[in-house]
């Protein structure tokens, strides 16, 4: 790498040989090709170039010896060679010695200024000093300098401050970000040859980020803008494994392509409304492009303020007219109304692009959309500061209202944020917006949804935070609604969506959310109905993150829906007591056929449910809750975490099913509760059937109260005896409901129980005198590394042998499975209970892999 040397001369001289003083400085940089750092074309017409540049207050871009050398210094050379010495200094010299020695003993000495000139020599040698050399009446200088090569002291000097950077490398030089239709290119100089360069981009005043790598290129098309959108640039250079500081930066904004349409009208704040609209020519408002536009028209609305529309009631009325808004960089529409800051009306297609849309909270909505209005679509706009509401959205024959890529921001609204209220057959959509910095009173709602026959609402891709709510909840739905709420990023200290009034139709989908609820002590989601809903809801594929400490309510709570599905989700709460995550009862209506499957439950709650159907006791609402499925879900409960909990502390449900029959429990995987499935109720269950499910590390893994005719086939139960005290608890519990009959004409079949490690004499089964009627045991293994034993009614058994002698279990297994692992509970080959159970007329085992033959005992089935 080549050094840049820069060095200013001045000479005293007098005469030929007189004495030489050379002043230098010198500033050192990093750069290539610094010969060539400017090529120009040469100033030929000028004989003496050096009396040019400096007259011209330059410096010539040189780094040559020969270049620099004056004829003072080379002067000064020749006659040190010539004499034999090394001192320039020449006054130790005998004078006339050196006169003969050079011969110039006859020159005349005399000083030029004394030696005298004809007048017509004088003229000639002025004009020529004036017109060739001097330069000084050139009307143009800085061509001259062009033509020169050369740069201003002053030029140097920047360049110099703009390579420098505590001594790295030179920086990429003139970057420039050039507007065009529908991207931004990007050019710029490379002053030495990096290995590559990165490119940063930042939106309007947002932090830059990495947007690109290239190679040695100088130029970069950004097709991935948003039109409109002011976006800045800056640079670096990559060489040898270091980076070189940020360029200089260049902002500006793309324009859309406008082929499509056949009119384009531009505003302006320097234009003026008797102008026809062009780019050269723009109207002053936006109120006189929208009454001048034709049909399919484009209005681009350049950078600025725009206060109008007076009453606000047919702003942007366009009639038959079709007509895109685009706002480019910034562009802030204010109104004078009191009511309406932004209201688009009619039924014709319209957009509206990167607006500013600012109610200056003197408005009562920032945006309102009412009556006989369809086909109008918001994006990449900032809503801000309603006085009433961001978004005002309610009357007859409203349709298709799209607001996508929105920023909806106001520190405060008098009433709920976003109202969407009765409609007929309408669909409204936001999407991907940001929805920040918001507080409402009391009794008010972010969203407030009031629906009416068939209406969709669709809440997509949202980000929501900073929300103070002085209502019950974040979204609030009345009335018949088909509501999506989909893939939205939600941070809320409060309840997020929840329901009032009578439901009769529509749909609710809650999906692929992301809900964060740090600190508030209330539901997540609550719907209920005062009477029947016919509406379905589905709540599937989200996570929900509850961390507060103390919550004594729920994730979420469903009360009179039927057919309520709740699948795939992740449920994590940090609370220590009193928290459930899932209820689904009734308050007088059918709330049935209710499927909870794939979820994952984190709970660390030392009291309550996981999942919660009906009640724990029994009351005017039994059995309206019959039927739900609970499948392949996995409970992570407080021991499961802290294993030195004991158990007889705790009194955590992983699931209670409370007066509801037909319950199916399958392929569900239960860890560190003090309940597993608690099935409780009275009377007649045939319907209820718990199979190929694991149990580990709980109190009581399986307990049937009060349900007769249940059938628990295929369940494996590992080690659940650890604190158990008196040694009642048993792994399979059949027990009176208080006040009813036994857990009769049970069927068990299938089952593995191994008590690993724990108190000695603990139960592998306990059935009470009131379930031993009709008592169906077969076909099981049973596995204890302690004392361990079976109580059927008023007998102990504290051997297997004698356990069959009295009639239980006599194809039963008394020997070890042989797990894989401790964590790991499927069959090795040669396990007594491959090919050991009987068939049950089951088709899968916990991880749905087939049933082969004989089935094995056991949840899982070896393959």
């Amino acid at each position: 790498m080549k050094k840049l040397i820069i060095i200013f001369f001045f000479f005293i001289t007098s005469g030929l040989f007189a004495q030489s003083g050379i002043i230098t400085w010198t500033k050192i940089i990093n750069v290539t090709n610094d010969s060539t750092l400017m090529q120009k074309n040469n100033f030929s017409d000028v004989p003496n170039k050096p009396l040019a540049i400096s007259n011209l207050g330059a410096v010539a871009m040189t780094d040559t010896l020969d270049k620099i050398m004056t004829p003072a210094r080379t002067a000064t050379l020749i006659v040190n060679a010539l004499l034999g010495v090394a001192d320039i200094n020449l006054s130790n010299i005998d004078v006339d010695s050196a006169r003969v020695k050079l011969l110039i003993e006859n020159v005349d000495n005399t000083k030029d200024t004394d030696k005298p000139v004809s007048t017509a020599t004088q003229t000639a040698i002025d004009s020529t000093l004036k017109k060739e050399q001097n330069l000084y009446d050139l009307p143009d200088k800085a061509a001259a300098r062009t033509n020169l090569d050369v740069y201003t002291k002053a030029e140097v000097e920047a360049l110099i401050d703009s390579l420098i950077y505590e001594g790295s490398l030179p920086r990429p030089l003139n970057v420039l970000a050039t507007t065009g239709l529908e991207k931004i290119t990007l050019t710029w100089a490379n002053p030495i040859n990096y290995d590559s360069i990165y490119i940063y981009r930042g939106l309007n005043s947002e932090p830059l980020e990495l947007l690109y790598r290239i190679g040695l290129e100088t130029s970069f098309n950004d097709t991935n803008v948003v039109v409109g959108k002011t976006y800045t640039y800056r640079l670096t250079g990559l060489i040898d494994g270091d980076v070189t500081q940020f360029s200089q930066s260049s902002s500006t904004y793309p324009y859309p392509d406008t082929t499509a349409y056949t009119h384009v009208k531009y505003v302006s704040k320097s234009g003026s409304d008797s102008n026809a609209g062009t780019k050269q020519a723009p109207y002053l408002t936006m109120a006189k492009a929208e009454t001048a536009a034709l049909d399919n028209t484009v209005i681009i609305v350049l950078p600025g303020e725009y206060t109008e529309n007076s009453d606000g009631l047919n702003y942007f009325f366009t009639g038959n007219k079709i007509t895109d808004w685009y706002g480019m960089g910034e562009v802030i529409v204010k109104a004078t109304s009191a009511s309406y800051n932004f209201r688009p009306y009619g039924t014709t297609t319209q957009k509206f692009h990167n607006f500013i849309i600012d109610a200056n909270s003197t408005n009562s909505y920032a945006v309102a959309v009412t009556n006989e209005t369809k086909n109008k679509t918001f994006e990449y706009c900032i809503v801000k500061n309603g006085k009433a509401s961001l978004l005002y959205v309610s009357g007859a024959t409203i349709d298709n209202i799209d607001i996508n890529y929105c920023t909806l921001d106001s520190s405060s609204v008098s009433a709920s944020a976003i109202y969407i209220g009765a409609r007929t057959n309408g669909i409204i959509s936001l999407a991907h917006n940001t929805i920040r910095n918001i507080t409402t009173p009391s009794g008010s709602y972010l969203l407030y949804l009031y629906g009416s026959t068939n209406d969709t609402v669709n809440f997509i891709s949202n980000t929501i935070s900073d929300i103070t709510i002085g209502g019950s909840r974040l979204i609030h739905l009345r009335g018949n609604t088909f509501l999506t709420i989909d893939s939205n990023t939600i941070t809320h200290n409060g309840r997020i969506l929840g329901s009032e009034g009578t439901i009769t139709s529509g749909m609710v989908k809650f999906k692929h959310n992301t809900i964060t609820n740090n600190t508030t002590d209330t539901d997540g989601i609550t719907l209920t109905a005062a009477s029947q809903a016919l509406s379905p809801i589905e709540i599937d594929s989200n996570t929900f993150n509850m961390g507060y400490t103390l919550r004594t309510s729920s994730c979420i709570y469903i009360s009179n829906h039927d057919s309520t599905k709740i699948r795939g989700n992740n449920f994590t709460t940090n609370s220590t007591i009193l928290y459930s995550i899932v209820k689904i009862q009734s308050n007088g209506q059918s709330t049935k056929h209710t499927v909870v499957s794939n979820n994952t439950f984190i709970n660390k709650s030392l009291a309550n449910y996981s999942l919660l159907i009906g009640n724990e006791t029994t009351n005017a609402y039994d059995n309206l809750c019959d039927s739900s499925i609970v499948q392949y879900n996995t409970f992570y409960n407080a021991r499961y975490y802290n294993d030195t909990i004991t158990a007889l502390n705790i009194t955590t449900h992983a699931v209670l099913n409370g007066f509801n029959d037909g319950l199916n429990f399958r392929g569900n995987k239960i860890y560190g509760a003090r309940y597993g499935l608690v099935n409780k109720g009275s009377g007649v269950d045939s319907l209820a059937l718990i199979d190929y499910n694991l149990f580990v590390n709980c109190y009581q893994p399986i307990r049937m109260k009060g349900k007769s005719y249940c059938k628990i086939y295929n369940n494996t139960i590992y080690n659940n005896n650890l604190d158990a005290g008196s040694g009642m608890a048993g792994e399979i519990r059949l027990t009176e409901n208080t006040g009813s009959d036994g857990a009769k004409y049970t069927r068990l079949k299938n089952n593995i129980v191994f008590n690993a490690t724990g108190t000695a004499n603990y139960s592998y089964v306990i059935a009470d005198t009131a379930s031993v009627t009709g008592l169906d045991i077969d076909y099981n293994l049973y596995y204890s590394q302690v004392t361990s034993n079976w109580i059927i009614g008023a007998t102990t058994y504290s051997t297997f042998g004698d356990y069959q002698t009295a009639g239980y279990d006599t194809t039963g297994v008394n020997s070890d499975p042989m797990f894989v692992t401790s964590t790991d509970y499927s069959l090795q080959a040669g396990s007594p209970a491959i090919n050991g159970g009987i068939d049950v007329g089951l088709a899968i085992d916990i991880l749905k892999n087939p049933i082969i033959g004989v089935p094995d005992i056991g949840a899982y089935e070896k393959q």
